[in-house]
């Protein structure tokens, strides 16, 4: 009975020792395997990284000072590009203006399209002041030819300063160059006050800078007197803006406006159905933007105080 028992024990631990070795091999052909395949996907994330490190795709491995390297090229190749565009701006209006000093047919096309201009511009003083024909035509005249002194500007300074087109930002010889330029202005404007007052006399001439002054608000009438006309409203007349443009003006002497006493004068200049318009669409959008920007100062004030205080 005994060694049969002996018998099985024995039977029993060469089948442990079997299954063993068994799993022991197992293990050792799937680490073997496991091994096998953690090199093949090292190999291949290697060469990726290889080539992403060839496209710049990956900076995580470079120096600090691979990286200041990198990043005073794209630097100066940003600073490259924008001369660049600088330079090709200054060359397209170098053509136009020696196009128009050159060029008679365009020359003409020009000038009609800027007289067309000053007729719409300045129609509403010479109508509002009673011009004459003549007086108009001169008036006119003095303005183009300061027009043309400022388009040939340009050119005259390019003459002058040949190498301008080459010249890098902060060059000494922009000194120069702005100070031409302001001496070419200086003449410009001093030749049309003397053909402005010779033209429509002294206190005409000073109606017209106390006009160009409100021209901002007289673009905002003629703006809402089209939409006026848009809406089926009778338009704004020249006589209607005119006195319009005075009371925004005079409400605007102080630094806020006094709405409530533009559209009281308003009320006595304008139609009902244009009040109306005038008092919703202008007015009423003009005082909250006031309003808005008056919050915005405060608050500003606000916080300046608070940072002084610390």
């Amino acid at each position: 009975m005994k060694t049969r028992t002996n018998i099985l024990l024995s039977v029993v631990a060469l089948l442990a020792v079997f299954a063993a070795v068994r799993i022991g091999w197992r293990l050792n052909v799937s680490a073997n395997a496991s091994g096998v395949a953690l090199r093949e996907v090292s190999a291949e994330n290697a060469a990726l990284r290889a080539r992403l490190r060839q496209q710049g795709g990956v900076t995580a491995s470079r120096t600090p000072e691979q990286i200041a390297a990198a990043d005073a090229a794209r630097a100066e190749a940003t600073k490259a590009a924008d001369e660049k565009k600088r330079q090709d701006v200054m060359a397209q209006m170098m053509a136009k203006y020696e196009r128009l000093d050159k060029d008679p047919e365009y020359q003409l096309k020009y000038y009609a399209a800027q007289r067309a201009r000053m007729d719409a511009d300045y129609g509403p003083f010479a109508r509002i002041h009673n011009l004459s024909d003549a007086q108009q035509d001169a008036m006119f005249d003095a303005m183009l030819k300061k027009q043309l002194r400022y388009d040939k500007m340009p050119v005259d300074l390019y003459a002058q300063f040949p190498q301008a087109l080459q010249l890098k930002p902060g060059d000494p010889m922009e000194a120069d160059i702005i100070a031409q330029r302001k001496k070419l202005q200086a003449e410009a404007d001093n030749e049309y006050n003397n053909a402005i007052q010779a033209a429509i006399g002294d206190e005409m001439a000073a109606e017209l800078k106390r006009y160009e002054r409100a021209r901002p608000d007289w673009d905002g009438i003629a703006n809402l007197s089209a939409d006026m006309a848009v809406a089926g409203i009778d338009p704004i007349s020249v006589e209607q803006a005119s006195l319009l443009v005075d009371v925004i003006s005079a409400s605007k002497k102080n630094k806020q406006a006094d709405w409530d006493a533009m559209d009281a004068s308003a009320r006595e200049i304008l139609s009902g159905e244009q009040f109306e318009y005038f008092s919703t669409v202008y007015s009423s959008v003009q005082r909250a933007t006031d309003e808005l920007d008056a919050a915005i100062q405060k608050l500003n004030a606000a916080n300046r105080k608070k940072a002084a205080a610390k």
